[in-house]
């Protein structure tokens, strides 16, 4: 299974293993893409926002962040 770690600040999120995300605000628009371990969110404006994560056996999670 896949897990997401938020840091305090929000800002940041860490994987604990290798996927590829996607970040999607809620009009579906893509506004983030990485294959980084942690993933930064402190440019993104407030809101909610989908994580996408594709684990390597194609797995897909979908997580919800809100932005405060």
């Amino acid at each position: 299974s896949t897990h997401c770690i938020s840091s305090a600040a929000s800002d940041v999120y860490k994987r604990q293993e290798d996927l590829q995300v996607t970040l999607f605000n809620v009009l579906g628009q893509q506004v983030m893409s990485s294959n980084s371990k942690s993933i930064n969110i402190s440019n993104l404006d407030q809101g909610t926002y989908i994580l996408r994560a594709k684990d390597s056996n194609n797995t897909i999670n979908n997580f919800k962040i809100i932005k405060r």
